[in-house]
């Protein structure tokens, strides 16, 4: 456990992140279906999308396909981000910046990121 200077200390300095910020709000929103935590950029998801990218079609006269030469179908499900302030950004941007947040406030403290 922590001790409670070092806690508060880091949640002061996560308050001048504005990724961490967005995904605070995200956080309380999503558990308690609306924002009744201290609203700090009022981010909600307006929008989520799915593309699916199908493999092209080939066909194969006098043999069988190689498993190599399959291609995949994948998937895409982006979801954007609108703050108070009329930002719009893309969900996976904001999770990748607050991720990389986090490892400066856990290194400025001497912590580790596993």
């Amino acid at each position: 456990m922590l001790p409670t200077e070092i806690r508060n200390n880091i949640e002061k300095e996560t308050e001048k992140f504005d990724s961490l910020m967005i995904c605070a709000d995200l956080t309380n929103r999503s558990k308690h279906l609306e924002l009744k935590q201290k609203i700090r950029k009022d981010a909600k998801i307006t929008g989520i999308g799915v593309t699916v990218y199908p493999p092209p079609i080939t066909i194969y006269l006098n043999r069988e396909p190689d498993n190599s030469e399959q291609k995949k179908t994948y998937v895409e499900h982006p979801f954007y981000i609108e703050t108070s302030d009329g930002k719009k950004i893309d969900g996976l941007s904001v999770a990748i910046q607050a991720v990389d947040d986090w490892k400066k406030i856990l290194q400025k403290y001497s912590m580790t990121w596993t």
